[in-house]
C-alpha cells in the first residue's frame, strides 16, 4: 500500500525505517530483560526468587537465552496463533503498573497515596535542565510512542480498516496517554528528583521487582 500511495522509492524508505524501528524495539526489550534479570540474579542481599533459582547469571547470558527463545517465534508467519497474547500483554502491563505503584505507596517512600499527591503539589513545574530531565529518558519515551509500525498487523486484521482504523487508533492512543501521564506523575511524586529514566530503577531487588 505504501508503494501505491508514495511510490517505489518512498515505500522502500518506509520499509527501511520500519525495519530499523522493529530492530530497535526488539533490542531494547532484550537489553531491558537482560539488565533486570541480571540485577535480580546477582543480588546477594535480598535473596529474591530469581537469585535462588538462577544465581550469578550475567546480563549477556540472559540476553542470549531470551534471544534463543524468541528468534524461532519470529520466523512464524501466521501470528494468529498468538492472538491471545495481546490480552495477556495488557494484563501484565497493568499488573506492572499496579505493582510499581504499590511499592511506592507501601515501601519506598511509603506513607500512602496521600504522600505522593502532596509531594506532587510541591514539585517544580519545569525541571532545572531539560537536557538532564529528558536526555536519558528520550529513548524510553520514543520507544513507547514511536511504534506506528505495530499498527500494520492491526490494519491487516481488521475486516473494514478504512472504516475502523482511525477510531481504534484514537481510542488506543488516548487511553495509553492518560494512563502513562497519571502513572508518571504519581511516580514523580514518589521519587522526586531521584526518579530514574526507567522507573524500575527506583525499585530495590525485593519482592516487588521480582513480581514485575
Amino acid at each position: 500500500r505504501a508503494e501505491e500511495v508514495l511510490g517505489k522509492n518512498a515505500a522502500n524508505l518506509v520499509f527501511t525505517l520500519t525495519l530499523s524501528a522493529s530492530i530497535g524495539v526488539c533490542s531494547t526489550y532484550l537489553v531491558f530483560i537482560g539488565q533486570t534479570l541480571e540485577s535480580l540474579s546477582c543480588d546477594v542481599t535480598t535473596q529474591n526468587i530469581v537469585r535462588q533459582v538462577f544465581p550469578d547469571v550475567s546480563e549477556f547470558t540472559w540476553e542470549a537465552i531470551v534471544a534463543t527463545i524468541l528468534y524461532p517465534l519470529s520466523l512464524i508467519r501466521n501470528y494468529g496463533i498468538f492472538a491471545w497474547t495481546s490480552a495477556l500483554g495488557v494484563v501484565t502491563v497493568v499488573g506492572g503498573i499496579i505493582v510499581t505503584l504499590a511499592s511506592g505507596i507501601l515501601v519506598d517512600p511509603g506513607g500512602g497515596l496521600e504522600v505522593a499527591i502532596n509531594a506532587i503539589g510541591n514539585l517544580r513545574l519545569w525541571p532545572e535542565s531539560l537536557a538532564v530531565a529528558f536526555g536519558g529518558s528520550f529513548g524510553t519515551i520514543a520507544y513507547l510512542f514511536c511504534v506506528n509500525f505495530l499498527t500494520f498487523p492491526i490494519i491487516n486484521s481488521m475486516r473494514e480498516p478504512e472504516k475502523d482504523y482511525a477510531g481504534a487508533v484514537n481510542v488506543a492512543v488516548s487511553g495509553v496517554w492518560i494512563v502513562n501521564v497519571v502513572f508518571a506523575v504519581l511516580c514523580l511524586g514518589f521519587y522526586g528528583d531521584n526518579t530514574q529514566d526507567l522507573v524500575l530503577g527506583n525499585l530495590d531487588n525485593g519482592p516487588y521487582l521480582s513480581a514485575l
